[in-house]
């Protein structure tokens, strides 16, 4: 599993249609025939503080790191609301959500 490299692979996945979409957080998906490329996006106008946006991004790879062994492509999780601070009594709520949406790619097709 790896990083997305540069920003125009952002920009590829930002014109894909959500894949799904949870109360914070929206995840996009191309299937690419190599291995996982997971891009996290946490903009400074969605978390002001870089401790959040590090967070964030932290819960999100280590989410991705767990559940996405055997998806091939690249995947993008952003940030769709506001994030005031990410306190530790509300990381378990981020990681829920983070599953919730990762769900859809680790389930195989029928």
């Amino acid at each position: 599993m790896q990083g997305i490299p540069s920003s125009e692979s952002f920009a590829d996945l930002l014109k894909t249609r959500p894949l799904k979409k949870t109360a914070r957080l929206m995840l996009h998906h191309i299937p690419e025939d190599r291995e996982c490329a997971i891009g996290v996006l946490v903009p400074k106008r969605m978390a002001k503080r870089a401790i959040d946006r590090n967070t964030l991004k932290r819960l999100a790879r280590e989410a991705c790191r767990l559940r996405l062994q055997s998806v091939r492509g690249r995947v993008l999780i952003r940030i769709t609301k506001a994030v005031v601070s990410v306190p530790d009594s509300d990381r378990a709520g981020w990681w829920t959500e983070l599953h919730q949406l990762l769900d859809c790619l680790s389930q195989p097709k029928l």
